[in-house]
């Protein structure tokens, strides 16, 4: 039998909260907000973001998977899973355009 607290530990969790936050009829600011604790929990497993807080290390991070998803955008050829999840977040932290009368 699996124990409850190491079910938690699996980035497999992780994902499953992610995909329901998504999925759910929230806000996009609620969204947002559940993501970030999400996140915040996560980090706890990770020393560097401990050491530096979680802060920083998101700074940073969020500094370098943009540079990824820059080189990304110009090399790709195809439309692919990192499309796709790229479409997604930026739809998700941007909001919608208010609809017009």
């Amino acid at each position: 039998m699996m124990k409850l607290d190491s079910y938690f530990e699996t980035d497999s969790y992780y994902m499953k909260c992610f995909n329901i936050i998504i999925e759910e009829n929230k806000s996009d600011k609620e969204k947002y907000f559940l993501i970030n604790q999400l996140l915040d929990h996560h980090l706890w497993r990770n020393d560097e973001a401990i050491r530096i807080g979680f802060h920083e290390w998101k700074n940073k991070e969020i500094n370098n998977i943009s540079e990824a998803l820059a080189f990304h955008k110009d090399n790709c050829e195809t439309h692919c899973k990192i499309c796709q999840l790229e479409k997604e977040w930026s739809d998700l932290c941007e909001g919608k355009r208010p609809e017009l009368c």
